[in-house]
Formats: C-alpha cells, sequence, structure tokens
C-alpha cells in the first residue's frame, strides 16, 4: 500500500512537472515569435528609412542639377555665346537630368497609385522633360540665330525651372514625414522588443522555479535573484545581470539569462544607433543640398555680375556657415587671379587693396 502510494506521488510529480514544462515551451514559443515579429518591424522600418533618405537626395539634387542647368543657359545667353560652346556647356546638364528624369521614374513604381509620392514624383519627372526640350529648343534657336526666340523660350525655362523647386520642396517634406513615421514605428518596435523578452524571461523563470521548489528547495534562494534581477531589466535597465552562482540548474539560467540581457542591451543600443546615424545623416545632407539649392536660386535672380559675386558669397557664408568665402576671376591676360568678391572683412581689405595671385606661380588659388 505504500508503495504504491510512492508511485501515484512519482506519477503526480511526473505529471506535473511535463505540464509545467509544455507550458513553459508554449511562453518560450509565444514570445519568441512576437519577439522576431517586433524584429522584422525594425528591420522593415530601418529599409523605409532608408529608402526615404535616398528619394530625399535624389529629389534635391535633381533640383540643385535644375538650377545649375538654368544658370548656364543664361550665363551663355548673356554671354551671346555660339552654338557651339554652348552645347559643349549645356549638353552634360542635360545627360544628367535625363539620368535623374529616368530615376524619378523608377520611384514612381514605390508608391501606390493617387498617393501624393506617386503624383508629385511623376509631375516633377513630366517638368524635368519639359525643361530638358526647352533648352533644347533654345539650342536650336541660337543655332539659327534667332536670340528673340531663344529669350521667349527662356523665359519658359524659368517657369518650368521655378515648378520643379515648388515639387520637389513639397515632395521633401513628404520624405521626412515619411522618414519619421518609419523612425517612430521602428522606436515603438524596439520598446515592445525591450518589453516583451523580458516578461517572457520571467515567465519562463517563474515556471521555473516551481519545478525547483518541487524538486530541489535549495534553489528557491537563486530563483528569487533571478527573478528580481528580470524585473529589473523589464523596467529598462540593461545593464542588469545576474550572479552566477549556486547550483549548477541556477548557473545554467544564470547564464542564459545574462547572455539574453547582454543580447537585448546590444540590440536596444544599436539600434538607437541606428537611428541617430541615420537622423543626422538625413539631417546633414538635406542641409547641404536645401543651402546649394537655395544659394543657387538667388544667384539665379541676379542679372549684373558683381552684385552676383557679392551676393554669392555672401549665401554660402550665411548657409554653410564658413566665415570667409571669396571669388577669384582670371584676368583677361590669363596671368592673374583676381579677387572680385569676399565675405569677410579681411577678404573686403584685400579685395580694397586689388589683390591677385600669379597664375600657377601663387598660392593655392594661383595653382587652382
Amino acid at each position: 500500500m505504500e508503495r504504491s502510494s510512492f508511485r501515484r506521488f512519482l506519477n503526480t510529480i511526473g505529471g506535473r512537472l511535463a505540464g509545467l514544462a509544455l507550458f513553459v515551451m508554449v511562453i518560450a514559443l509565444v514570445g519568441g515569435a512576437f519577439g522576431l515579429w517586433q524584429v522584422l518591424r525594425i528591420r522593415d522600418a530601418v529599409i523605409e528609412m532608408q529608402k526615404a533618405t535616398t528619394f530625399t537626395e535624389t529629389v534635391l539634387t535633381t533640383a540643385h542639377q535644375t538650377t545649375e542647368l538654368v544658370l548656364v543657359v543664361r550665363e551663355e545667353m548673356n554671354r551671346g555665346s555660339g552654338p557651339e560652346e554652348m552645347t559643349r556647356r549645356v549638353s552634360p546638364y542635360l545627360v544628367t537630368l535625363q539620368g535623374y528624369q529616368g530615376a524619378l521614374r523608377s520611384h514612381v513604381r514605390e508608391f501606390p497609385v493617387g498617393s501624393d509620392f506617386r503624383n508629385r514624383t511623376e509631375t516633377v519627372a513630366i517638368t524635368l522633360g519639359n525643361v530638358v526640350d526647352v533648352v533644347r529648343k533654345i539650342l536650336q534657336a541660337v543655332e539659327a540665330n534667332d536670340r528673340t526666340w531663344a529669350r521667349y523660350l527662356l523665359a519658359q525655362l524659368d517657369v518650368n525651372h521655378r515648378l520643379v523647386e515648388q515639387d520637389t520642396a513639397a515632395m521633401v517634406a513628404l520624405a521626412r514625414a515619411r522618414y519619421q513615421k518609419a523612425m517612430a514605428e521602428a522606436q515603438l518596435a524596439a520598446r515592445r522588443l525591450v518589453l516583451i523578452a523580458p516578461l517572457v524571461t520571467v515567465a519562463v523563470i517563474l515556471a521555473a522555479a516551481f519545478a525547483a521548489v518541487v524538486a530541489l528547495r535549495g534553489v528557491i534562494g537563486g530563483i528569487h535573484t533571478l527573478s528580481a534581477s528580470a524585473r529589473r531589466l523589464a523596467e529598462g535597465r540593461l545593464e542588469e545581470r545576474v550572479p552566477v552562482r549556486g547550483l549548477e540548474e541556477f548557473r545554467f539560467l544564470a547564464r542564459t539569462f545574462n547572455e539574453m540581457a547582454a543580447e537585448l542591451q546590444q540590440l536596444y543600443t544599436g539600434l538607437e544607433r541606428l537611428v541617430a546615424q541615420r537622423t543626422a545623416e538625413l539631417t546633414r545632407r538635406t542641409s547641404q543640398l536645401e543651402a546649394a539649392a537655395i544659394v543657387a536660386r538667388h544667384a539665379a535672380e541676379i542679372r549684373d555680375l558683381d552684385t552676383l559675386l557679392d551676393e554669392t558669397v555672401r549665401l554660402i557664408s550665411d548657409r554653410f556657415g564658413f566665415y570667409h568665402a571669396g571669388i577669384f576671376l582670371v584676368d583677361e591676360a590669363g596671368e592673374y587671379a583676381v579677387l572680385r568678391a569676399a565675405s569677410s572683412e579681411g577678404g573686403r581689405r584685400m579685395l580694397a587693396r586689388g589683390h591677385r595671385l600669379a597664375v600657377g606661380r601663387v598660392g593655392i588659388v594661383g595653382y587652382v
């Protein structure tokens, strides 16, 4: 009778441990699946941020290249350049703009039909085509020596240029919103990942603690320590670690917990660093391209050469944060690089003295 009761006791304990092991396995699988889902969401959000960054760079560079093309065409028209010289200077910009037009059209396929992104991108691609067509017509008019028609086409080029600037500004704003939305999604998934992993760990540890109480009472103190560390980890203290001591079973759990905590800390730190790096990189590139576009746009509105040079160095110093900016032009004999505009006080004193450098012989500017 006593032997039969002992067997029933062992069977009961074995059944409970088996049920407990199954329960732990279910919790681990559910927690792992949820954690994997959050990791995939973080990956998708990072990819989305990269796409938004690439798209912003393409749009701003397109606007900058369009502005430079308009400046070159206007400069050649004002100088009265012949068709060969004008074609030589303008052709590289036309090829570049056609390449960006193709890049924008490839971006169109990434956006849903009818979305603001798709509509704006298609509009800019069409306007770029108009810019290229108008410039080609200007070249044909110059070749036919019809300057009146060429200047009329130049006015049309200015209109298309303004349309490109307006649409690209709107597209940059949409890309920024897209980037910020993806970044918020990544941060939310990261917080959930940091929260769910300790919770799953706590559930597994608590279940294991119950089994340990049934089998070995000596492990209870170690389980309490491990549970407290898990709670602190769930509160966001990712530096939390469990001392590896006591029974072998507890040492194994402690090592597993410490490895998981270290991986979580590394993952979260790496994600924060990646998000900060991408944000800083996008901000820096956007600021530089926007500054270049603003400088080129202001310069395109000025017709007088001296005013253009003075305004250019001022805008470059203001927008890029340079203490000094200066413009040298080579004299007609090609012997000296003459300072024509400067933004700093010292540069203006040099300008008043008629500062110049022998070409190829004096200073970095002379060699350049």
